[in-house]
């Protein structure tokens, strides 16, 4: 627990513990941060990268910032990489679709506006930054998750997934940070860590 703060904070915790000896399919949890703001406009962005050996891939939390009049945000292709294949070994048909909000997360398609949710292991549980939630509106902020319970992603030797900013206009430059988790046979440790305080706010 780090405080990036100016002011000094008092924090409660408690740690429960287990003694015991682990089974040898107990599995270690781990999560990795990642942003960029924006992405690179025609490069694909990172949702992690750097996993090597044998695990599940279980998840990810994503948000996912406008920079300028919205459009169309959501025909970029989430891509899983595994065990090497220099090809996408899983190509989602599009970010929406990924998320199981197909239809660009729109209640009614033709009434241009965007609908949250939240489900078991999927879901678009907030859109900030605009009171309007009319579809492709400018400098929205969109926040969802999609958690692998039902369908994990088993590797043997690495893993990487990426996601396209695209939409229909094709190449974007928004902000994309998120939060991936899997699941490990040994515990290991990526080379990749925080931003800086004034680098991890979203605009």
């Amino acid at each position: 627990m780090e405080n990036r703060g100016s002011k000094e904070e008092t924090l409660y915790y408690m740690i429960e513990g287990w003694h015991g000896e682990l089974a040898d399919t107990d599995l270690y949890f781990h999560a990795a941060y990642r942003q960029e703001h924006p992405v690179q406009k025609g490069h694909a962005y990172t949702v992690i990268d750097g996993i090597e050996g044998k695990g599940i891939f279980a998840g990810i939390s994503f948000a996912a910032g406008m920079n300028g009049h919205n459009t169309c945000w959501v025909e970029g292709e989430p891509k899983m990489y595994l065990d090497g294949d220099p090809y996408p070994t899983i190509n989602y048909t599009g970010t929406e679709d990924y998320f199981c909000g197909s239809y660009a997360f729109g209640n009614d398609i033709l009434l241009h506006k965007y609908q949250t949710f939240s489900g078991l292991y999927a879901g678009m549980y907030a859109i900030l930054g605009n009171d309007s939630q009319e579809m492709y509106n400018g400098q929205q902020r969109f926040l969802l998750y999609r958690f692998h319970v039902k369908d994990p992603v088993y590797f043997h030797t690495s893993f990487r997934m990426t996601m396209d900013n695209l939409g229909w206009t094709g190449a974007r430059y928004d902000d994309y940070t998120s939060v991936a988790y899997w699941y490990m046979e040994k515990p290991s440790r990526l080379s990749a860590g925080l931003p800086s305080d004034e680098e991890i706010i979203m605009k």
